[in-house]
């Protein structure tokens, strides 16, 4: 039942069109952040007959839990408006600014002690744009466009270390889906079989 879903969701959405998506999408938070103080945080949702249905917060919840909570209502929510069209989301990019550490690449040291601590009172944090990509068959990618505060505190993208990674087809689905969007997809495939 797994592998004929996973195979349906990339008849719906193959790789090469879900990692555009994410380029898509980066390129997008690019041109909404010139000028702006801040980035509302939005959820994008593609349906297999490739509508695209935009899903804006004015606000988040401070906790992951939270925010979690947050998407499965979303999720059960959307139901309602692709069931009326005889159709389903196949793809959700959640993007959001966030505070971010980057560990090292390093497979025998890979997080030096700094990034361990709570992201709040790591002095190697830094501030970004993530853009999170998920599939119904639980695919992911995603890229942290890192920001700088202008005196005025107008943020600027730091072009050059844009990290982005992408969706394999190589790559065995271990079930890790980013916790804010498996909320999403909880609530969205639970309500869809009627639970």
């Amino acid at each position: 039942m797994k592998n004929k879903m996973e195979d349906m969701a990339k008849t719906m959405l193959p790789t090469k069109e879900f990692n555009r998506e994410l380029d898509h999408h980066i390129d997008f938070v690019k041109k909404t952040m010139i000028g702006s103080k801040s980035f509302q945080p939005m959820l994008i949702l593609k349906t297999a007959k490739g509508n695209t249905l935009p899903c804006m917060f004015d606000s988040l919840a401070d906790t992951s839990e939270g925010r979690a909570k947050q998407m499965e209502d979303v999720g059960r929510k959307i139901v309602e408006v692709t069931h009326k069209n005889k159709d389903v989301v196949v793809m959700a990019m959640f993007m959001s600014e966030v505070w971010y550490a980057m560990g090292s690449k390093d497979k025998e040291n890979p997080l030096p002690p700094e990034v361990t601590l709570p992201l709040k009172d790591s002095p190697v944090k830094a501030e970004g744009i993530s853009i999170a990509g998920t599939t119904v068959d639980g695919r992911q990618n995603m890229s942290v466009l890192p920001i700088m505060r202008a005196k005025d505190g107008t943020p600027m993208i730091v072009e050059a270390k844009i990290e982005t990674s992408y969706c394999d087809d190589t790559d065995k689905n271990d079930g890790s889906v980013n916790y804010i969007m498996r909320g999403f997809w909880r609530g969205y495939l639970m309500k869809l079989m009627g639970k």
